[in-house]
């Protein structure tokens, strides 16, 4: 089962949640009718409304998504951030057979981006410095959680967290293979990442991504930014339940 939402998705859903409260309508039969989303009829989606502040501080329920796939996802720019040249941000990520699969898609004026050169691929810290993609899994029920950094270079990490930026240590994986395209007619850059590392639904998510521009300034992009300044880390940010 597929899921193809972005950002106005989870305003409608959040809308129609409001509408349908006093009436006391179960938020599983939620489905949105406008255009440009649809639903697949055997598709069973829960929405589990959460407490978190918005960036200003505004108070919000976002919407829990529960799926066994995650299929184009908008990305949002967080207000503070300085870079330029990127327009748009998408993601989408799948677990099949014990692989975990995310491709993030970039578009924009790529003369204006830092994109690192292609290296060789290996396991390396630091990888947010530059332009990267990211992936957040927290299994359900768990404080721990595993980060993982995906490099236009080909260089790749992987850590494990006991808790919210503590206890941080290499995740032991088996195999991480990247893939990364460029098209500057388009201005369109697209990283695939394959990550065996044994992990098992189900699991909240985050789809992140730091872009660098010519300048050194940075832009950080996630599904949701729930606090005043960038933070993946943020337990929150995880708005996306992979279930198989």
């Amino acid at each position: 089962m597929l899921i193809s939402l972005g950002s106005s998705l989870v305003r409608h859903a959040w809308n129609t949640w409001n509408r349908v409260q006093k009436k006391k309508v179960s938020a599983a039969r939620l489905a949105t009718r406008g255009s440009g989303w649809r639903f697949f009829s055997r598709l069973s989606i829960a929405l589990r409304l959460l407490n978190s502040p918005m960036v200003g501080q505004h108070a919000c329920r976002l919407a829990l998504l529960r799926c066994s796939a995650i299929n184009v996802l908008s990305l949002h720019r967080h207000p503070s951030s300085g870079a330029e040249g990127v327009t748009t941000v998408r993601a989408e990520a799948a677990l099949n057979g014990g692989a975990l699969t995310a491709c993030y898609e970039l578009e924009g004026d790529l003369a204006a981006i830092q994109i690192p050169c292609r290296m060789k691929s290996e396991r390396s810290d630091n990888l947010w410095a530059s332009t990267c993609f990211e992936l957040f899994w927290q299994p359900v029920g768990t404080a721990w959680y595993a980060e993982f950094n995906f490099a236009p270079s080909g260089r790749w990490a992987a850590y494990s967290f006991t808790d919210t930026r503590q206890g941080r240590t290499e995740l032991p994986v088996r195999q991480i293979a990247i893939e990364f395209a460029v098209n500057p007619a388009s201005g369109n850059v697209r990283l695939c990442a394959k990550v065996y590392a044994g992990l098992s639904p189900p699991a909240r998510v985050a789809l992140t991504a730091v872009v660098e521009d010519r300048q050194g300034r940075h832009d950080y992009w996630a599904l949701h930014h729930p606090c005043n300044k960038p933070d993946f880390h943020d337990p929150r940010g995880r708005t996306v339940l992979l279930e198989q």
